[in-house]
């Protein structure tokens, strides 16, 4: 049975393992089903229609209309697809903006990550360098 979904979406195709490490750092998924294949889960993310014309995080693929059929709402195990997050848990789309940020930490792809400004560091242990406690200071 193919849902009918309340809107047009794509979908982005993602490998469990990698899937489930983004999903942690998106504060407000989409909905979102599960391909419990054995020989390669994946997780299916709902983005909006055409959010895949510019998708190019690798080992990821994006899928549109007739390319996937999805589960029924109340489907919530397998066998089969399933939804880990059913269309009507809240929101139907995950923001691509966060899926794609998420999946690169993921990738650590730094190239493709958004730089933090200059000076903002996410160690929080470091301690920038002052005239006082930099190397060779006092030393000629």
């Amino acid at each position: 049975m193919k849902i009918r979904l309340r809107t047009r979406s794509d979908v982005v195709r993602v490998a469990r393992f990698y899937a489930l490490q983004a999903l942690e750092q998106i504060a407000a998924p989409g909905a979102i089903a599960v391909e419990p294949e054995p020989s390669a889960p994946a997780l299916l993310f709902l983005v909006p229609p055409g959010s895949g014309c510019d998708w190019d995080v690798p080992t990821t693929t994006v899928l549109t209309e007739g390319q996937f059929v999805l589960p029924p709402e109340e489907r919530r195990s397998p066998p089969g697809v399933f939804w880990l997050i059913p269309p009507s848990h809240g929101q139907l789309h995950t923001d691509v903006r966060h899926l794609r940020r998420a999946l690169q930490a993921v990738f650590r792809l730094p190239e493709l990550i958004t730089p933090l400004p200059h000076g903002v560091t996410t160690d929080p242990h470091y301690t920038p360098a002052t005239a006082d406690t930099a190397p060779g200071h006092g030393q000629r």
